[in-house]
């Protein structure tokens, strides 16, 4: 990934919080984050059914753009 954008000086970081979407959000609004690049687990048909889509809970809740790279 790093090698892939190294043309637009992109920063990765790591969060640590129970609720990962609560996290990943308030890390963005606490740094004014631009964009919010996401990579989703694709997930087989039992494990859609049971859990709720990170991406999805990103998209719906964030207040930066979301771009979720497959």
């Amino acid at each position: 990934m790093q090698e892939m954008t190294m043309t637009l000086n992109p920063k990765f970081h790591f969060i640590a919080n129970d609720n990962t979407d609560e996290g990943i959000i308030d890390f963005v609004d606490k740094n004014n984050i631009d964009l919010l690049v996401v990579l989703p687990k694709r997930h087989n048909l039992l494990s859609r059914l049971i859990h709720k889509s990170h991406s999805k809970q990103l998209v719906l809740h964030s207040h930066a753009p979301v771009m979720a790279i497959h």
